[in-house]
């Protein structure tokens, strides 16, 4: 993967905190604290340490831990339903041009 000049990656060092971080970021207050920090209003920015230095509230241990096993289910079952999202409109892609074309032929059936 490459990152462009304005992206910045999070890459937790335990797994648990992962979706923990991503919903706080999509949060009101991870928001919040996002909008406090940028600059410019062509294209907005911000630079890493003021990212680093931004206040994230963390649970306990334990409680992410928790958290995570209530959540990785949702978000496993977001990636299968995107994934399977991407085949079947490339499957309509490939296939309504022809049916429109009349090269495939629907048969009903009662």
């Amino acid at each position: 993967m490459t990152l462009g000049n304005n992206i910045i990656m999070l890459r937790p060092k335990e797994s648990q905190i992962l979706y923990y971080l991503y919903i706080w970021f999509k949060w009101f207050q991870g928001q919040s604290l996002i909008q406090g920090i940028k600059s410019g209003s062509a294209q907005p920015k911000f630079n890493k340490t003021d990212f680093k230095n931004l206040p994230i509230i963390l649970p306990p241990r334990t409680t992410l831990r928790a958290f995570h096993s209530i959540i990785e289910p949702f978000f496993n079952k977001i990636n299968f339903l995107t994934h399977e999202n991407q085949t079947l409109s490339a499957l309509r892609d490939t296939l309504l041009p022809k049916l429109m074309a009349g090269e495939i032929k629907i048969r009903e059936t009662y």
